[in-house]
């Protein structure tokens, strides 16, 4: 069965996607979390004097997965059927989940078939238990800006996972520069939201660029 993935929450507002390099963090003492720091928008392929690449300073090529505005407390929503297998709360994304699809799909070239792996970050509040099976749809929390955020949003994830004799867990594209991430976006089903849902979010939204 092929990969594909419903919009965790509608209208879907993309403000950074997969791959791009739009954010700069201050430069600190070693001491001072990534979490506590300040964040700058780049002008145009440079850092603000001060400051330095986000994804560089994580080690990564670029952003691993997909932005998008909602308003605080906006319903998020499973993207896949799957188990909960992640509920983690960290200084630098904040509240989060991971939901692993209960079989094995096919993303297509180069990745081939595989478990996917989904994971939501910065939530308000959750809705959810660690192993709870989820539907497509399930109302999974609310939109935050939990960990590092500058208002809130949704970011998605998406990982290709498969499992050794051992049954431990690897990332099958672990080393392409994204810990083991690749673009969402390649995979939705490109469902058109109801326009009383995209009337109502406006009336909500903040005009403001939202990072991770």
């Amino acid at each position: 069965m092929k990969l594909r993935l419903s919009y965790p929450t509608k209208p879907w507002i993309i403000t950074q996607k997969f791959g791009e390099k739009k954010v700069c963090v201050k430069i600190e003492s070693p001491g001072v979390p990534l979490g506590a720091r300040k964040l700058r928008e780049k002008t145009g392929s440079m850092c603000p004097i001060g400051y330095e690449d986000l994804y560089e300073k994580l080690g990564m090529n670029g952003h691993n997965g997909t932005d998008a505005s909602a308003p605080r407390w906006w319903p998020v929503y499973a993207p896949l059927d799957g188990q909960v297998i992640e509920l983690v709360a960290e200084l630098e994304r904040g509240l989060g989940i991971g939901i692993l699809s209960h079989e094995k799909l096919d993303f297509g070239d180069p990745y081939g078939t595989h478990y996917a792996k989904v994971r939501l970050w910065h939530f308000q509040k959750l809705n959810v238990t660690k192993d709870q099976w989820v539907k497509r749809g399930s109302l999974v929390g609310w939109c935050g800006d939990s960990g590092i955020a500058t208002s809130p949003h949704v970011h998605d994830e998406l990982k290709p996972v498969d499992f050794k004799p051992n049954a431990e867990m690897y990332n099958t594209v672990q080393d392409n520069g994204f810990y083991g991430a690749i673009d969402p976006e390649s995979y939705r089903d490109n469902e058109t939201p109801p326009p009383s849902i995209v009337g109502s979010f406006f009336g909500f939204l903040k005009q403001k660029t939202t990072w991770t």
